[in-house]
Protein backbone atom coordinates (compact mmCIF):
# COMPACT_ATOMS: atom_id res chain seq x y z
CA UNK A 1 0.00 0.00 0.00
CA UNK A 2 0.87 3.70 -0.44
CA UNK A 3 1.75 4.28 3.06
CA UNK A 4 4.06 1.85 3.44
CA UNK A 5 5.95 2.29 0.42
CA UNK A 6 6.53 6.34 1.51
CA UNK A 7 6.43 5.89 5.60
CA UNK A 8 8.44 2.27 5.67
CA UNK A 9 7.91 -0.15 8.59
CA UNK A 10 7.26 -0.42 11.98
CA UNK A 11 5.26 2.61 12.41
CA UNK A 12 2.33 2.25 15.00
CA UNK A 13 -0.84 0.40 14.19
CA UNK A 14 -2.71 3.63 14.78
CA UNK A 15 -1.23 5.60 12.35
CA UNK A 16 -1.52 2.93 9.59
CA UNK A 17 -5.16 2.90 10.47
CA UNK A 18 -5.99 6.63 9.88
CA UNK A 19 -3.66 6.58 7.00
CA UNK A 20 -5.91 4.38 5.53
CA UNK A 21 -8.80 6.18 6.14
CA UNK A 22 -7.20 8.81 4.62
CA UNK A 23 -6.41 7.24 1.25
CA UNK A 24 -10.00 5.64 0.89
CA UNK A 25 -11.26 9.25 1.00
CA UNK A 26 -9.52 9.44 -2.26
CA UNK A 27 -10.34 6.68 -4.23
CA UNK A 28 -13.18 4.40 -4.73
CA UNK A 29 -12.49 1.70 -2.64
CA UNK A 30 -14.86 3.44 0.58
CA UNK A 31 -13.98 1.97 4.34
CA UNK A 32 -15.88 2.28 7.18
CA UNK A 33 -13.29 2.98 10.50
CA UNK A 34 -14.07 1.28 13.52
CA UNK A 35 -17.39 0.54 13.39
CA UNK A 36 -19.15 -1.10 16.30
CA UNK A 37 -20.42 -4.52 15.26
CA UNK A 38 -22.61 -6.25 17.12
CA UNK A 39 -21.31 -10.14 18.16
CA UNK A 40 -23.66 -12.98 18.41
CA UNK A 41 -23.51 -16.28 20.25
CA UNK A 42 -26.33 -19.15 19.82
CA UNK A 43 -28.38 -16.63 18.16
CA UNK A 44 -28.32 -13.82 20.64
CA UNK A 45 -26.95 -10.77 20.23
CA UNK A 46 -24.41 -9.99 22.90
CA UNK A 47 -24.16 -6.63 24.82
CA UNK A 48 -20.14 -6.57 23.80
CA UNK A 49 -19.19 -4.79 20.68
CA UNK A 50 -16.68 -5.70 18.53
CA UNK A 51 -14.93 -2.62 16.81
CA UNK A 52 -12.57 -3.67 13.96
CA UNK A 53 -10.01 -1.07 11.71
CA UNK A 54 -12.22 -0.98 9.13
CA UNK A 55 -15.13 -3.07 7.29
CA UNK A 56 -14.68 -2.58 3.61
CA UNK A 57 -18.15 -3.13 0.88
CA UNK A 58 -20.32 -3.93 4.27
CA UNK A 59 -18.82 -7.08 4.03
CA UNK A 60 -14.96 -7.49 4.71
CA UNK A 61 -13.12 -7.16 7.90
CA UNK A 62 -9.66 -5.39 7.38
CA UNK A 63 -7.68 -5.86 10.40
CA UNK A 64 -4.50 -3.79 10.76
CA UNK A 65 -1.35 -4.86 12.22
CA UNK A 66 1.84 -3.41 12.51
CA UNK A 67 4.41 -6.46 14.06
CA UNK A 68 7.14 -8.05 13.01
CA UNK A 69 5.21 -11.34 11.97
CA UNK A 70 1.57 -12.14 12.45
CA UNK A 71 0.90 -15.30 15.26
CA UNK A 72 -1.27 -17.21 15.69
CA UNK A 73 -3.07 -14.85 17.76
CA UNK A 74 -3.69 -12.66 15.49
CA UNK A 75 -4.76 -15.20 13.28
CA UNK A 76 -7.63 -16.39 15.91
CA UNK A 77 -8.55 -13.02 16.68
CA UNK A 78 -10.01 -12.14 13.27
CA UNK A 79 -11.38 -16.04 13.01
CA UNK A 80 -13.44 -14.95 16.08
CA UNK A 81 -14.47 -11.79 14.54
CA UNK A 82 -15.75 -13.50 11.61
CA UNK A 83 -17.48 -15.75 13.28
CA UNK A 84 -18.70 -14.06 16.05
CA UNK A 85 -20.16 -11.50 13.13
CA UNK A 86 -20.90 -13.63 10.90
CA UNK A 87 -19.43 -11.81 8.32
CA UNK A 88 -17.90 -14.15 5.37
CA UNK A 89 -14.39 -12.65 4.45
CA UNK A 90 -11.91 -11.43 6.64
CA UNK A 91 -8.17 -9.65 6.00
CA UNK A 92 -5.23 -9.69 8.14
CA UNK A 93 -2.72 -7.11 7.03
CA UNK A 94 0.58 -6.65 8.64
CA UNK A 95 2.77 -3.23 7.85
CA UNK A 96 5.56 -4.01 10.24
CA UNK A 97 7.04 -7.15 8.20
CA UNK A 98 10.31 -6.23 6.36
CA UNK A 99 10.88 -5.70 2.97
CA UNK A 100 6.87 -6.25 1.95
CA UNK A 101 3.51 -5.86 3.10
CA UNK A 102 2.48 -9.65 4.66
CA UNK A 103 -1.63 -10.17 4.77
CA UNK A 104 -3.73 -13.34 4.80
CA UNK A 105 -7.15 -13.96 3.57
CA UNK A 106 -9.61 -15.70 5.95
CA UNK A 107 -12.98 -17.28 5.03
CA UNK A 108 -16.08 -18.22 7.69
CA UNK A 109 -17.22 -21.42 6.43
Amino acid sequence: MESHQKKGVYNEQASYVQRGKLQSNRSLFRNIEKPKLLLEYKDKKLKQTYEPDFISFDKIILEIKAVKKLTDEHRAQIINYLKSTGMNLGLLVNFGSFPKIEYERFINE
